[in-house]
C-alpha cells in the first residue's frame, strides 16, 4: 500500500517527475509480467477468473511475453500471467 509521505511526494512531483515515474512503474510491471509468463508451459493447466468473475480453468496452447493463451472448451482465452494460477502439470 502507498503510506502518506509517498503520496505526498508523488503529488509534489513535475509534469516530467510524473512521467519518469510512470515510465518507471510500466518497466517494472512489464518485467514482472514477461517473468511469471516464463513459468507455464503450453499443457499447463491454469484458472484464472474473469472480469465478470467467473473461475475458468483451461490448458496453457501458448505463451507469449507477457500474455498466455488458455483452452477453455472451444474458446481460447488471452490471458495476462500474472492473472493466471497454476492447478496441475499436464500428464505427459
Amino acid at each position: 500500500m502507498i503510506d502518506a509521505t509517498l503520496r505526498s511526494q508523488v503529488f509534489a512531483l513535475d509534469m516530467q517527475g510524473l512521467a519518469e515515474l510512470n515510465r518507471l512503474i510500466c518497466d517494472t510491471m512489464d518485467s514482472r509480467q514477461r517473468s511469471v509468463a516464463r513459468m507455464f508451459c503450453v499443457g499447463d493447466l491454469v484458472s484464472f477468473r474473469t472480469r465478470s468473475g467467473v473461475t475458468q480453468s483451461g490448458t496453457v496452447i501458448k505463451t507469449n511475453q507477457k500474455t498466455v493463451s488458455v483452452r477453455v472448451g472451444t474458446t481460447t482465452w488471452r490471458v495476462t500471467a500474472t492473472l493466471l494460477a497454476l492447478k496441475a502439470a499436464a500428464a505427459a
